[in-house]
């Protein structure tokens, strides 16, 4: 986690930058002042410390009553070869 000033001249200057827990891609925010980019920064080394599960992917699936969508399908699928890559196994084979 860090803030960056743009120099630039861009409408928001202040960025705060950080590593994804869990997809390990650099994610970044902009603000337009110094201070809120401070406290989000801080919001988010204590997220990372304290509550990473904040960080995970909100499950989409019991939004509806019981059957899935094709949007829920392919996050599924996804989620699924994303797991095999990574060599994780899904919680859903043996």
């Amino acid at each position: 986690m860090a803030i960056r000033f743009m120099k630039d001249g861009r409408k928001k200057p202040f960025h705060v930058y950080y590593d994804h827990p869990y997809t390990g891609k650099r994610v970044t925010e902009p603000f337009k002042e110094e201070g809120e980019a401070k406290q989000r920064n801080a919001q988010l080394k204590y997220q990372l410390k304290y509550e990473r599960e904040t960080f995970l992917p909100t499950d989409h699936s019991q939004d509806h009553d019981g059957e899935p969508t094709v949007d829920d399908v392919l996050f599924m699928y996804l989620r699924d070869v994303a797991a095999r890559k990574k060599g994780w196994t899904s919680p859903n084979r043996t």
